[in-house]
């Protein structure tokens, strides 16, 4: 399976469908690029100045083929795109180092070398947070409500054995900040004391972002994970009662369609946001009860090698369960510091008035964020946020093609997305049909899932019975049809650990339970079901 080959084919057959919507001149450039195979410059023809493209239909066509190539990975040569994630790390640590410095300056500025206006924006800021995130001792009250265990991959534990049920013991790794939280916890849950194991450094790894580079995360202790992960929670239903809701990119979404219409909002998007949220900028913001829990759960040191330990200069880096509530918080209180009314933010997608962009922009600089030149759209007719590409009010939206290997759920969900491309009876849909055969991919009835199988029309799948009916009366008719699904398998476990999920499960509910303090945890039994990364084909409901 050449992915490479198959990319090219795609986008040509693709191009040639367009070909009546481009200038010949760019239609000519890009074709001779895909003739050369210069993925590079296909994987930027979006942006390129050189192309110059102003109609609708065009510019959908470029933002198409750009994102065919933009991330996909098999374009990535991994020793230069990991040096890339590399130096992109140890410049946001630079950053921040420099950011702490100049932050330095606001307990003690007796040159006066802050002006005047930064330091009433900071003031601004300041009770913005403090006003948002309420009082730090209703968080307590409510702390064990808000624990949640998930499948991330930890300092001790890689993605495949970072299962929940197996993270839950009695001897939870965690920093020595966070263990007096856990303890709390444990007593709260019903275990009496139990003993941690202290680390104090998170592990710095790496996933793919582009084809040209991979992306730093970290991975926290078990026990910060439970903290910090509670924290999001609690600032997600506070942030949610001011407008911001952080499960829903709806509102982002429609306010860049708006202005792109309009061209009265600016949508602005940062270069390594989390990586340059820097230790002092939080310091300088959140209030001092928040701060104290905020630094009591972070992690102070990385390790990106073994037996290695570096200082952080940034606050918290991607990985860290609170780091996406702290960044929309700080960027949301920015937006109101500079006098927007009208703002709206999700993560480091930033949208405000057009008049306050520059004046956004200043303050985020002194505060040590880079904005992303590329995603940023202050006037014109495109405007892209939270994953939607606008041009004048159209849907430019592209699918991305980022990996293609050999489960066929993936294959399925590559022909889906970009039949919603083709042309009928064009050379792109000729060449998924191919794809369909020569990978004997199932098919199936339009449904909610594009991993399933190949979409066809209800009719006709009934006509060839991939559709089967379960007659048990005369309004019983039930239509099921095979699908991709993710497999799961169910495992038993005898521990304590069961004990602790079942505490949570039944605090999620609203459930009052208790157990007499000092008394051993009961062992039973309980049973899991986890899904993997392997596709199954069942039978399933099917819902149209």
């Amino acid at each position: 399976m050449d992915t490479i080959k198959i990319t090219y084919d795609l986008s040509r057959c693709y191009l040639q469908d367009r070909k009546a919507l481009l200038p010949t001149d760019v239609y000519n450039t890009i074709s001779g690029w895909i003739r050369s195979r210069s993925y590079t410059k296909l994987a930027a023809c979006a942006t390129d100045s050189t192309l110059d493209v102003t109609g609708v239909e065009a510019v959908k066509t470029l933002h198409q083929i750009e994102a065919m190539f933009k991330k996909n990975v098999a374009f990535t040569e991994p020793v230069s795109a990991r040096l890339a994630a590399l130096l992109s790390f140890e410049e946001g640590e630079e950053l921040c180092r420099a950011t702490n410095d100049r932050l330095d300056l606001l307990a003690d500025d007796p040159l006066g070398e802050i002006p005047e206006e930064r330091l009433r924006e900071i003031e601004k800021m300041v009770w913005w947070i403090d006003k948002t995130l309420g009082d730090h001792d209703d968080f307590l009250r409510i702390l064990p409500e808000l624990v949640e265990v998930t499948s991330g991959a930890t300092v001790t534990r890689s993605r495949r054995h970072a299962f929940p049920f197996l993270k839950v013991n009695k001897r939870l790794v965690c920093t020595p900040g966070a263990f007096p939280y856990i303890q709390a916890l444990s007593e709260a849950f019903g275990y009496g004391e139990i003993s941690g194991r202290l680390v104090t450094r998170n592990r710095v790894t790496f996933v793919p972002k582009s084809w040209k580079t991979e992306r730093t995360i970290a991975c926290e202790a078990e026990g910060n994970m439970l903290l910090q992960l509670a924290f999001d929670k609690y600032a997600k239903r506070r942030l949610r009662r001011i407008g911001i809701n952080l499960s829903d990119q709806t509102r982002n979404q429609q306010l860049a369609k708006e202005g792109s219409i309009c061209d009265n909002l600016a949508t602005i998007d940062l270069s390594m946001a989390s990586d340059t949220l820097a230790y002092n900028t939080v310091v300088a913001l959140f209030p001092t009860a928040w701060l104290q829990y905020l630094r009591a759960i972070r992690s102070q040191y990385y390790s990106m090698y073994p037996l290695s330990r570096e200082a952080y200069h940034k606050f918290s880096s991607m990985g860290n369960g609170a780091t996406f509530a702290i960044e929309t918080i700080v960027f949301a209180a920015a937006c109101y510091a500079v006098g927007s009314s009208a703002f709206s933010v999700y993560g480091d997608d930033i949208i405000i008035e057009r008049d306050l962009a520059e004046n956004l922009i200043a303050l985020l600089a002194f505060l040590g964020f880079v904005p992303n030149t590329e995603k940023s759209y202050i006037q014109g007719p495109f405007r892209e946020s939270c994953g939607k590409s606008w041009y004048k009010g159209f849907d430019i939206t592209p699918v991305y093609i980022r990996e293609l290997d050999r489960r066929k759920a993936t294959w399925c969900h590559l022909v889906n997305s970009l039949m919603t491309k083709c042309e009928p009876y064009g050379h792109l849909e000729k060449a998924l049909q191919s794809i369909v055969v020569d990978q004997k991919l199932p098919l199936g009835p339009y449904n909610e899932s594009t991993i399933g199988a190949v979409w066809i029309h209800p009719h006709f799948a009934y006509e060839r019975k991939l559709i089967r009916t379960s007659k048990r009366g005369l309004w019983a008719w039930k239509p099921r049809v095979k699908l991709y699904q993710a497999q799961t398998r169910t495992i038993r476990d005898h521990s304590s650990r069961s004990l602790f999920l079942w505490h949570l499960h039944a605090m999620k509910g609203r459930q009052k339970v208790y157990l007499p303090f000092g008394l051993e945890a009961p062992v039973i039994s309980s049973r899991f079901s986890l899904s993997t990364h392997k596709f199954v084909r069942k039978w399933v409901h099917w819902k149209p």
